[in-house]
């Protein structure tokens, strides 16, 4: 890594600090040189126990890559005058060291087999120390370890990918060796004549098969390892891609190459098959006079055996059951995510699949259902299309599947990208509550804690709209995504102090807690149900602050205006969570509830009970975790009361004084850019360093998952889109064939007067009837099965669902498709249109 020299502003100059600092001097990073005020040739003073030191700012600068992404609040000196401050000569703390050649160790696509190697180079190192002295620690692997779920999800979703093309190729390898295969019937027949055996013309259309997977697999790799690196370049800046300060490696390894180059030519080959065994099955003499047919009379099949039909349907369910109550135990029992997550996305691409499949039937009424809205600008020949649809309908149906299926997946993909990134926003707006949060972490000393008098420092910010402060004894949801998550610098990584530390704060914290604040239970009158209550006050402003339709209320009567004015106006009442409600049998408003209240002070405390009047029941308040409506959920659930009401309750020291400590404060800006917040959070800390208390906000992180989300929606679109390519040539193969099996029939419309150019335009129009009724039937299967993903994912994160169609890419897919659709079809149609009525008619006899 390196050390880059910043200015007076912050911003890098194109200089690099590669030396030592000499004695008496420092290097600051950008951060503490703002903390401290001090600019480059300033004096700092640093204390360490009984000891000072003098250091002189040398230069400012940032690290990339130089030491961890969240080590960026540091002072850099030499180490001989470090050890010498610190009263440790000739003592390290630690080795810092690389390996060489990382891109044969690190794989991010196989964590095991990196571990594997990883542990290999650490335990020859640990070999040579004493282990009750030193130990070998590697930062790099446990961060790919922390990124394992995201690398899982992006591999399984290139497998889906990966398998949807090779189906879709599959389908259009078979559309284009049968409409080879048809064109050379004659040709066929003729090598029969002359002495071949019937296996030949099988072994000539299989070795098409496998030089098409063979070309096409090695062209395919040249270009991806050409092309891939300077495409993702171009493209990546316009949709800002970042992989943080540095460039990224691209590193191509052999395995892949081998696994695509055996993909390639075993489908391909495996695909061949059918139209090998579909030519060994021609008739010879139909061979050798392929567009000539005679009337047949009636010919005696053998029936299907029902033996079979049933044998079949049998199979089916058998597997379903086998894979529910065997296959899937096997899977958990095993513990391997990859693994559950292969099953999960086979069985939805099963469904995407086995849904297009079964629309097959559905297709012919929307193309009737198109013919019938353009036939009056097409009258001449709209019954011919009409019939023609029809009679060809059977060997159009590789195309409609390769459209449908395209279309499903390209369709399902981006549907969901984009409502689970409306759904996230909305869930990090519901748990926030207001756009910036602060949250106390101490509870006993007042010089450190966050108190009433901060509050009105904080209505003088600039910025500020409306705050509201609250008090509660509960866990506080919003404390841990703080600590998971830190948003500075367009992007989310783990918070600076790393998430482990954080985690145990934030445990010593509410242990604390339940050892100085009451503890709350909520039971019916008789206290035959009995839960752990979370108690919330909160006051007025509240409602005003929070946004009111994402209040969820679970009966009649409950409502924000009358739940919450009763709530202020009366003592002793209360708005429960719809899991306290169903778990006490509380059915609506106007009920009372029994709340005891423990002081964990008093040893074998009784507790003392209050009867509360319920004047809501809610499935959700925003701001706070605990009101939810499964009743799996009821112990924790949310009770709120008035913040009067509570600071009489749970005998808050200090009540309305100054130094009253305050649990959260939820703050609304009238800005809402990431600017303005990053400069009122940076404002915050600056005023209350000294106390101990965590902000966080949800816009950032709303932005930054809005941003990420439509990238890679855009990322998996351009993939997909080469599938829907695949699909369109499989559609020109298809027109082509058909146009070559019309000859005759297109030579007597010539005949009997109709211009060259209505026979181009109606096949131009049947092939565009063909890609529409497929794409919207593929696009409808996509997003409804997008829609039912996510309704059922609502009814396990109990949040209401966003779901809008993706009107941007159903545009831009639907007039890529048409426009390179009509184009190829044309190009190929000109051939026939140049074409007399003599050539035609030569040709077909």
């Amino acid at each position: 890594g390196d050390l880059i020299i910043v200015d007076e502003e912050g911003e890098k100059t194109n200089e690099i600090y590669d030396r030592e600092p000499n004695n008496g001097e420092c290097i600051l990073l950008w951060n503490v040189a703002e903390i401290l005020n001090v600019s480059k040739g300033d004096t700092i003073y640093l204390e360490y126990q009984t000891y000072g030191l003098n250091l002189t700012v040398a230069e400012i600068a940032i690290q990339d890559l130089k030491f961890m992404q969240f080590e960026n609040t540091l002072i850099l000196i030499n180490l001989e005058q470090a050890q010498s401050f610190l009263q440790r000569d000739g003592e390290i703390n630690f080795i810092v060291g690389t390996i060489t050649n990382p891109q044969s160790v690190y794989d991010a696509s196989d964590l095991k087999r990196t571990t594997r190697r990883l542990r290999s180079i650490g335990s020859r190192i640990q070999e040579r120390l004493d282990i009750n002295e030193f130990t070998v620690n590697l930062p790099k692997l446990e961060e790919l370890e922390g990124g394992e779920f995201m690398l899982m999800t992006v591999t399984m979703m290139f497998w889906f990918i990966s398998i949807l093309s090779m189906m879709i190729t599959g389908i259009l390898i078979n559309s284009i060796l049968s409409t080879s295969v048809e064109e050379r019937v004659r040709e066929f027949g003729i090598i029969r004549v002359v002495g071949g055996d019937k296996i030949y013309p099988v072994k000539m259309v299989l070795f098409e098969g496998l030089m098409l997977g063979l070309i096409g697999s090695v062209i395919g790799m040249i270009l991806g390892v050409t092309l891939m690196n300077p495409i993702s370049q171009a493209l990546f800046p316009l949709y800002n891609f970042q992989f943080g300060y540095s460039e990224v490696t691209w590193v191509i390894q052999p395995q892949t190459l081998l696994i695509t180059f055996m993909i390639g030519t075993s489908v391909s080959l495996v695909i061949a098959l059918l139209p090998a065994l579909k030519t060994a099955k021609i008739n010879l003499i139909k061979a050798i006079t392929p567009f000539q047919s005679k009337e047949e009379g009636y010919e005696i099949k053998k029936e299907g055996s029902m033996n079979v039909k049933s044998f079949i349907v049998g199979i089916s369910i058998a597997t379903i059951g086998l894979l529910v109550f065997i296959l899937l135990p096997n899977i958990f029992v095993t513990g391997d995510f990859m693994l559950t997550i292969a099953l999960f996305v086979g069985l939805l691409m099963a469904i995407l699949i086995g849904l297009v499949f079964a629309s097959i039937g559905i297709v012919p009424l929307l193309q009737k259902l198109i013919l019938g809205i353009i036939s009056p600008a097409i009258k001449k020949y709209s019954n011919i299309l009409s019939i023609t649809l029809k009679r060809y309908r059977r060997r159009n149906t590789s195309t409609v599947l390769m459209f449908s299926i395209s279309f499903s997946f390209i369709f399902f993909i981006t549907s969901m990208i984009e409502a689970e990134s409306e759904n996230m926003s909305l869930n990090l707006k519901f748990q926030y509550g207001s756009d910036l949060v602060v949250m106390n972490q101490e509870l006993y000393n007042l010089d450190d804690a966050f108190i009433l008098e901060m509050v009105e420092d904080l209505k003088d910010l600039p910025g500020v709209d409306k705050l509201t402060i609250t008090l509660h004894n509960t866990f506080d949801f919003q404390a841990t995504l703080a600590a998971a998550f830190d948003v500075g610098e367009g992007q989310v990584g783990f918070s600076s102090e790393g998430t482990e530390a954080l985690m145990t704060n934030l445990f010593q914290f509410y242990s604390t807690q339940e050892e100085s604040k009451f503890k709350t239970t909520a039971g019916d009158l008789m206290d035959f149900d009995l839960v752990d209550a979370a108690f919330i006050g909160v006051d007025e402003d509240f409602t005003d602050l929070i946004e009111e339709n994402l209040i969820i209320w679970k009966s009649d009567k409950s409502s924000t205006e009358y739940s919450f004015n009763e709530l202020f106006s009366e003592n002793n009442t209360c708005i429960i969570a719809k899991s306290i409600a169903g778990r006490l049998g509380i059915q609506e408003v106007g009920e009372q509830i029994r709340i005891t209240f423990y002081d964990p002070k008093v040893e074998n405390d009784l507790g003392n009970v209050t009867l509360f009047r319920v004047v809501g029941i809610s499935g959700g308040i925003p701001g706070f975790y605990n009101f939810r409506s499964n009743e799996m959920t009821a112990n924790g659930g949310g009770v709120m009361v008035s913040l009067e009401n509570y600071i009489r309750l749970m005998k808050i020291a200090n009540p309305g004084e100054s130094d009253m400590i305050i649990d959260k404060v939820f703050i609304n800006l009238i800005d809402r850019t990431d600017l303005n917040i990053k400069e009122t959070k940076e404002a915050i800390r600056m005023m209350y360093q000294d106390k101990d208390i965590v902000i966080d906000d949800a816009i950032s992180k709303i932005n930054f998952m809005e941003a990420m989300t439509e990238r890679q929606s855009f990322l998996m679109e351009l993939i997909l889109m080469f599938t829907i390519m695949i699909s369109i040539f499989g559609l020109i193969s298809s027109m082509y064939s058909i146009m070559l099996e019309r000859k005759f029939e297109i030579g007597i419309l010539r005949s009997m007067g109709m211009k060259s150019r209505n026979v181009r335009n109606m096949f131009l129009i049947e092939s565009m009837i063909i890609l529409l009724s497929a794409g919207i039937m593929g696009t409808i299967i996509g997003t409804y099965t997008a829609y039912l993903m996510e309704t059922n994912t609502g009814l396990m994160t109990e949040m209401p669902v966003i779901f809008n169609l993706p009107l941007d890419v159903i545009f831009r897919v639907f007039v890529l498709s048409i426009s390179v659709g009509f184009l190829g079809t044309y190009i190929i149609l000109m051939r026939l249109s140049r074409q007399s009525i003599m050539d035609i008619f030569r040709q077909t006899f």
